[in-house]
C-alpha cells in the first residue's frame, strides 16, 4: 500500500498539484485500495521546483509524528522506503 500512496503523490506532483496540507490525515484509502486525497482548500498548481521535496518532507514528518502518538497507526522507516519506490515509479502513471 505504501508504494501505491507514493505513486499517487507522484501523480499529483507530475500534474503540478501542490497540496499545501499533505499529511497522513489527508490521504484516504478505500475498500478497493484506491488512494484519495482530501482537503484541497489551500492548494494550487505550480511549476516544477523544490516544493515537491518540501511536500514529501512534510508528509514524512507527519507520518512519523502520528505513528509516535497513536496506538492504531503502524508506521516504520521501511514504509517510507516503500513509499519512495512508489514515488519513483509513479512517474510512469498517465492521467
Amino acid at each position: 500500500m505504501c508504494t501505491s500512496i507514493g505513486a499517487s503523490v507522484r501523480n499529483l506532483h507530475n500534474h503540478g498539484v501542490f497540496h499545501s496540507d499533505l499529511n497522513c490525515r489527508n490521504i484516504m484509502i478505500d475498500a478497493d485500495e484506491r488512494v484519495w486525497f482530501i482537503d484541497f482548500d489551500k492548494c494550487e498548481k505550480r511549476a516544477p521546483g523544490a516544493w515537491k521535496q518540501a511536500n514529501l518532507d512534510r508528509l514524512n514528518r507527519s507520518l512519523a509524528k502520528t505513528a509516535a502518538g497513536a496506538e492504531n497507526v503502524h508506521w516504520h522507516d521501511a514504509n517510507w522506503a516503500d513509499f519512495l519506490v512508489g514515488y519513483a515509479n509513479g512517474s510512469q502513471i498517465k492521467g
